[in-house]
């Protein structure tokens, strides 16, 4: 298969898809494991996202205010 096709597949750009040969040439499986990236960590752990997905709140993708109002109405019997 084609570089261009894999990153056509996976929906990343095709120096990607070199970058990720490279690095199992590298290191082999060991690649695949999550390791310490740069950037800004998180400011909420998967434990407390878990927590509230439990209840019914949302991460990432915000409901818009009347989808919810409308929701709560409905589960209240209005």
């Amino acid at each position: 298969m084609k570089i261009s096709e894999i990153a056509k597949i996976l929906q990343v750009h095709k120096s990607t898809v070199y970058r990720w040969i490279n690095e199992f040439q590298r290191e082999g499986e060991k690649c695949l494991f999550h390791k310490e990236r740069k950037g800004r960590k998180k400011k909420v752990n998967e434990r407390e996202i878990k927590v509230e997905e439990l209840q019914g709140k949302t991460y990432g993708k915000q409901k818009h205010r009347g989808e919810v109002q409308r929701k709560n109405k409905l589960q209240l019997g209005e």
